[in-house]
């Protein structure tokens, strides 16, 4: 997490900057945490997301992986006393993950051309799904900042975010094979491509996942804050936010197939019973103070 300031701690960078810029840092008087003032900021950062897609009962060994990604804010805020604010913004985040499954397999009773019932059994191999979901955040924070020199201080920012999704995207690929078992004859067919038994078929889909109009997620942030003039201030922080909803928007279903015929794919989120997201990561902020 965070490969930029793997090396060194907050703190570390911090004291760098302190040793560089000796001046501007501390030829103010007072401590760093100011009263009645208003500031406005920016921030961007790498962060390590992932959505989870829980209880999908018809896909046994899924494999959900973790993807960097990049998030940006704007905020503005205002402190009621040494120790104490609020803030609101607007910001854009990114959520990402890579699923993958080795081999499925389900069958299901169905009806062919002719009306005649049958079992259709679905395999799969080299299973892969890349689910994407980008939102635009309105973040209410409560600020709480603790002094530490003339011009360094410690803050805490726990808050709520309102989050809109504007991107939700999925590209999925595997190899299927389907055969059709008719009971009424005993005899399974199979290796017959125009009646839609097709064997190693390797397919490729993508399209838009079926995601809530709206989320809420739990942020919270803590760090170190550095005046580099009078009304300037770096903010390095680390940062972390879970939602506490459900993210999708796919009704629940006991009959849940990954591919129900050839060409068709279905994306692994309308499976499960719960979809969530979560990210950690660094972020560095400016802060102008009028």
């Amino acid at each position: 997490m965070c490969k930029k300031f793997r090396m060194m701690t907050l703190p570390g960078m911090l004291l760098m900057l302190s040793l560089a810029f000796p001046n501007q840092l501390f030829s103010q008087t007072g401590d760093s945490i100011r009263s009645r003032v208003v500031y406005v900021g920016i921030g961007f950062g790498p962060a390590q997301s992932q959505i989870t897609n829980n209880g999908i009962g018809a896909i046994a060994g899924l494999v959900s992986g973790k993807v960097n990604t990049l998030d940006e804010s704007v905020e503005i805020g205002y402190f009621v006393s040494r120790y104490l604010g609020a803030s609101v913004g607007i910001g854009f985040s990114t959520f990402r993950t890579k699923l993958s499954l080795d081999s499925y397999q389900n069958k299901f009773s169905t009806v062919d051309t002719e009306k005649e019932s049958y079992e259709m059994r679905v395999t799969g191999t080299a299973l892969k799904e890349e689910q994407k979901i980008g939102y635009l955040n309105v973040p209410v924070c409560l600020n709480l900042r603790i002094p530490l020199t003339s011009a360094l201080g410690f803050f805490l920012q726990p808050g709520l975010s309102l989050s809109i999704p504007v991107v939700k995207s999925l590209q999925a690929t595997g190899t299927f094979t389907y055969k059709g078992y008719y009971p009424a004859y005993n005899v399974i067919l199979q290796d017959l491509p125009a009646y839609g038994f097709e064997s190693n078929k390797a397919t490729a889909g993508s399209g838009s996942l079926n995601i809530s109009k709206f989320t809420v997620l739990a942020t919270a942030s803590a760090g170190f804050d550095l005046y580099l003039q009078k009304k300037v201030q770096l903010a390095l922080s680390v940062c972390y936010s879970k939602s506490l909803s459900q993210i999708s928007d796919y009704a629940p279903s006991s009959t849940f197939q990954l591919s129900k015929a050839v060409g068709n794919l279905s994306s692994m989120m309308e499976g499960s019973s719960t979809a969530t997201i979560q990210s950690v990561g660094c972020y560095v902020k400016i802060r102008y103070y009028f």
